[in-house]
C-alpha cells in the first residue's frame, strides 16, 4: 500500500523549510511513506535532489533538469488544495486520510503523528506548520538528509573558494551568523544581539582557541561596515543565500544565536556550533556541540 506525507503550506524562509523538510523526509524513509513537498518548490533550484521533482522527494539526479517553475507553482497550489480536502475529509469515518498541525512556538513529535496515522489506515497524511521534528529518526537517516540536499556543485566551489581563501593564512576557520533583520522581532526579539556583542565573543573564541591562528568568516542579513571587524582576520561570506550556507557548514566552528539557519549549517557540515542564548556570558568550550540532526531550538 502506498502512502503519501505532504507539507501543505510554506513555512518561514530558507533554514526553516531545509529544517522541516529533513525530519519530514526522515520519516517518509523511516515508515516507508512517500513525501510530496512542493512548499520547498523555491529553493529547490539550489539542492541536487529537489531540484528535479515539482513534488515527490526521490532519491537525488544531479543530472537531472530542473522542473519547469510553472509546474512548481501548480504542484504548490495543489498542495493547499490537498489541507482544505483532507480537513473536510478526515471528519468522514472511513476515509483514509489525516491532518496535523504544528502551532507557532511549540514542536509536535512527528513520530506520534505518523504512528496515529497508521493506525487510522491512512494513505495520506497532510502537514501544515513549522515545528515538526522527530530526531531519532533524523540522525538514523542524517546522511541520505545531507545527500538529498546537498547544493549544487557551482554552488559548492563558490563556498570552498571563500573557505579556503582563509585557510591559506589560519588555522582555524569561524564563522559566524549574525542575525539581524528579522531577528528585531522574532520571538519578540529575544536573540537580537548588537554587534559589540558579537565582538566580544569572537574575541572569547580567538583565545579559546589559543594558539591557533584564527580567521572569521562572517555572515549576516544586514549590512555592517568593514571596519567593524578589523581587529580581526575577517572577511565577508561569498554572499549568495546558499552559497553562504554551505560556506558557513565548511567552518572548523560555528557561533551565532539559536537560527535553523546556523543549525542547518552546523548538522550538515558536521560542525561544533556555540548558539548563544545567554549573551552577557562568557563563551566557554562546552558551549560547542555536535548536532545530530536538524535542531534550531526554536
Amino acid at each position: 500500500m502506498i502512502r503519501f506525507l505532504i507539507v501543505t503550506k510554506r513555512t518561514g524562509r530558507l533554514g526553516n523549510r531545509l529544517t522541516l523538510s529533513a525530519h519530514c523526509l526522515a520519516a517518509a524513509r523511516e515508515r516507508g511513506w512517500v513525501l510530496l513537498n512542493p512548499s520547498f518548490a523555491s529553493y529547490a533550484d539550489y539542492f541536487v535532489g529537489p531540484r528535479a521533482d515539482a513534488m515527490v522527494c526521490k532519491a537525488p539526479r544531479p543530472d537531472a533538469a530542473p522542473t519547469r517553475a510553472l509546474t512548481r507553482a501548480l504542484a504548490y497550489a495543489c498542495g493547499r488544495l490537498v489541507w482544505q480536502a483532507c480537513k473536510v475529509l478526515e471528519r468522514i469515518p472511513g476515509m483514509p486520510v489525516a491532518t496535523a498541525k504544528a502551532l507557532s512556538r511549540k514542536h509536535l513529535d512527528l513520530g506520534p503523528v505518523v504512528t496515529a496515522a497508521e493506525k487510522r489506515s491512512s494513505r495520506l497524511l497532510a502537514l501544515q506548520g513549522y515545528h515538526f521534528r522527530h530526531h531519532p529518526w533524523a540522525r538514523r537517516h542524517a546522511d541520505e538528509i545531507r545527500a538529498y540536499f546537498e547544493p549544487l556543485p557551482e554552488i559548492r566551489a563558490e563556498a570552498e573558494r571563500a573557505v579556503a581563501a582563509l585557510r591559506a593564512r589560519a588555522d582555524v576557520v569561524v564563522g559566524v551568523h549574525i542575525r539581524h533583520g528579522d531577528y528585531a522581532k522574532h520571538l519578540d526579539g529575544r536573540f537580537f544581539y548588537p554587534v559589540p556583542t558579537y565582538l566580544r565573543l569572537m574575541r572569547e573564541c580567538q583565545a579559546l582557541l589559543a594558539p591557533q591562528r584564527v580567521a572569521f568568516l562572517i555572515f549576516s542579513n544586514a549590512a555592517f561596515e568593514p571596519n567593524e571587524f578589523s581587529e580581526f582576520d575577517a572577511t565577508p561570506g561569498p554572499g549568495g543565500l546558499v552559497s553562504d550556507l554551505h560556506a558557513l557548514s565548511l567552518c572548523d566552528r560555528i557561533i551565532g544565536a539559536p537560527s535553523s539557519y546556523s543549525s542547518w549549517a552546523a548538522f550538515y557540515g558536521r560542525v561544533p556550533i556555540a548558539r548563544v542564548q545567554q549573551p552577557d556570558r562568557a563563551l566557554m568550550p562546552t558551549d560547542f556541540t555536535l548536532l545530530q540532526s536538524p535542531d534550531p531550538l526554536y
